[in-house]
C-alpha cells in the first residue's frame, strides 16, 4: 500500500490564487506558508497571535494539514505589521490589499509535488503509465473533505434534526464540546443556540460535506454502470437543483440516492438557520491533472527495501491529489470503497 505524508515535507501544495492586490483597500493580503496545520487551526493561531476575531480573515480554499502549502489569506484593516507573529511553523509575507475579503473558491487551483513513498516496482510502473497517457479520473471529492463526520452532521442539519446534529458533533468535533455542554446545560431546550456556537464557516462546511458525500454516491454509481462520459457534469445538490434539466440518465440517479437518503433539493432551504441554505452547483465528473511529471525516483530511505517516487502535476480547485494518487495507484474500485 502506497504512503504519503509520511513526512509534512512529502506533501507540498502552492495555491494558484486569483486575487487582485491593490496598493490599497480594507483588507490586507498575506502569503501564509504552513506546515502541520490545517487552514482554519493556523488562521486561528494567527488571530491569537494578533489578538483579531477569526471572522476578519478569509481565505480560498482549507489546505491539508499534514503537509507543506502556500496560500493567500486576508485580514480585515491589517497592515504590513501583522505579518511579524510568532508561531511555530507559520510564515506571513505581506503581498498587498484588496478590496474585498478571500472568500472560498477564490483561487484558480492548486499545484503540487509529492512524495509518494513505500512502493513496490509494478506501483513505479503504474505512475510512469500514467506520465505517459493520463487519463481522466473520476472527480470524487476525497477523505478530507469528511473528515470523521463532517457529513454526518450535514445530514442531520438539511433534515432538521438539530438535536441530533448536536449529539453527533459532541461525539466526532472536539473543538467545540465544553462550550456545547455548559450551553446546553442553561438552555436544555435549544440545540440551535447550541449550534450557533460553532463558527458559521464550520457549520457551512458540514452543509458542503454532506453535499460532497451525495455527488461522491452519484458518481459511483454512474462510474459503475458506465453511463457518464469524460464530459458529464453532476448536481451538487441544493435548493437550486432542477431535476427536470438534468439529463435523464443522470435523473434516475440522483432521484434514487436521493430517496435513499430521505431528503429532496428543497431540503436545502433552511428557515431555522438561513445561513445554511445552500443553492447548490454543477461540477464534473472527471478532471484530468495538468503537467503530469515524473521529477524524481528511487530507493527509499524510509521504508526499506521499497521504493519512493516524486510527482508534480496542477489540479483546478476542488480537485483533489489524494483522488488522483488512488486512481493512479489502487485502480477505480479501490477508490470506489475508500469515498462511499
Amino acid at each position: 500500500m502506497y504512503t504519503i505524508k509520511h513526512n509534512p515535507e512529502d506533501f507540498i501544495v502552492n495555491e494558484v490564487p486569483n486575487v487582485q492586490l491593490l496598493e490599497t483597500g480594507d483588507y490586507a493580503i498575506f502569503e501564509m506558508k504552513k506546515r502541520n496545520y490545517g487552514t482554519p487551526e493556523a488562521v486561528g493561531r494567527i488571530a491569537e497571535a494578533l489578538n483579531r476575531q477569526v471572522k476578519d480573515f478569509g481565505y480560498a480554499g482549507n489546505k491539508d494539514r499534514k503537509a507543506t502549502t502556500t496560500q493567500l489569506i486576508s485580514l480585515y484593516k491589517g497592515s504590513r505589521k501583522d505579518m511579524d507573529i510568532e508561531a511555530l511553523d507559520i510564515d506571513l509575507e505581506f503581498k498587498g490589499f484588496s478590496h474585498k475579503k478571500i472568500a472560498l473558491g477564490d483561487l484558480e487551483g492548486n499545484s503540487f509535488t509529492i512524495v509518494v513513498r513505500n512502493l513496490e516496482d509494478s506501483d513505479m510502473q503504474k505512475a510512469k503509465q500514467y506520465a505517459e497517457s493520463p487519463n481522466p479520473v473520476p472527480n470524487y471529492f476525497g477523505q478530507q473533505r469528511f473528515s470523521s463526520a463532517n457529513h454526518l452532521i450535514g445530514r442531520e442539519l438539511v433534515k432538521k434534526k438539530f438535536g441530533h446534529a448536536i449529539e453527533v458533533v459532541k461525539e466526532h468535533d472536539k473543538a467545540y464540546q465544553n462550550q456545547i455542554a455548559a450551553f446546553l446545560k442553561s438552555n436544555p431546550q435549544n440545540p440551535i443556540g447550541a449550534l450557533r456556537i460553532i463558527p458559521n464557516h464550520a457549520m457551512r462546511m458540514y452543509i458542503h460535506a454532506y453535499q460532497s458525500y451525495l455527488f461522491n454516491c452519484v458518481l459511483k454509481e454512474g462510474v459503475v454502470k458506465n453511463i457518464f462520459t469524460h464530459t458529464s457534469s453532476l448536481p451538487l445538490i441544493g435548493f437550486g437543483t432542477e431535476l427536470d434539466k438534468i439529463p435523464s440518465n443522470i435523473r434516475s440517479i440522483v432521484e434514487t440516492i436521493m430517496k435513499k437518503e430521505g431528503v429532496s433539493p428543497r431540503d436545502f432551504i433552511n428557515r431555522q438557520m438561513p445561513e445554511l441554505s445552500s443553492e447548490g452547483n454543477m461540477r464534473e465528473a472527471f478532471f484530468v491533472p495538468k503537467n503530469f511529471a515524473i521529477l524524481e525516483e528511487g530507493d527509499d530511505e524510509a521504508f526499506q527495501g521499497k521504493k519512493k517516487i516524486t510527482l508534480s502535476f496542477e489540479l483546478k480547485k476542488s480537485c483533489y491529489a489524494t483522488t488522483l494518487l488512488s486512481f493512479i495507484f489502487d485502480g477505480c474500485a479501490d477508490l470506489l470503497n475508500d469515498l462511499v
